[in-house]
């Protein structure tokens, strides 16, 4: 059965946190049919042999040029993954994006077809651990920013 959603994971020299991202995408991803493309970008450290060995994914290589700026290459190894994917939803995840709910993929689904055909992309937010103190003064400004119109 083809896959619902390509997930495309760039990655460069992180093993251990690129392990931690696809064991929690693996155990937390539910109800969607999906395949994950893992963009190997150039490492050097051993770690695209490490990723080998996981069976349920694509580990696509890609080598890295001298000189090439960061955002360039995340870039070119985006593309590469695209011409990988079988699915008719793209989704590129970083390898510092932890999964925590198991409906995750489910709700960026619904909510790219709820968009129709005009619907083009979407995003989810970023959770981080804030002081309360700041926490308190976002809830302020987005409250008095409502009530301005």
């Amino acid at each position: 059965m083809n896959p619902k959603v390509s997930i495309l994971l760039p990655h460069f020299q992180t093993p251990r946190l690129t392990l931690l991202c696809l064991r929690l995408l693996r155990l937390k991803t539910a109800n969607v049919n999906y395949e994950t493309i893992v963009i190997d970008n150039g490492s050097t450290d051993g770690s695209g042999e490490l990723l080998r060995k996981i069976r349920w994914i694509n580990l696509v290589r890609r080598e890295n040029h001298p000189g090439e700026r960061p955002a360039r290459s995340h870039g070119l190894a985006l593309n590469l993954g695209v011409e990988h994917a079988r699915a008719p939803l793209i989704l590129t995840m970083h390898t510092d994006t932890m999964v925590l709910r198991p409906d995750w993929l489910e709700f960026l689904v619904d909510t790219i077809e709820r968009g129709g055909p005009e619907c083009g992309i979407v995003g989810s937010w970023k959770m981080e651990a804030e002081k309360p103190l700041r926490r308190v003064g976002k809830w302020i400004e987005e409250t008095l920013r409502r009530w301005r119109g």
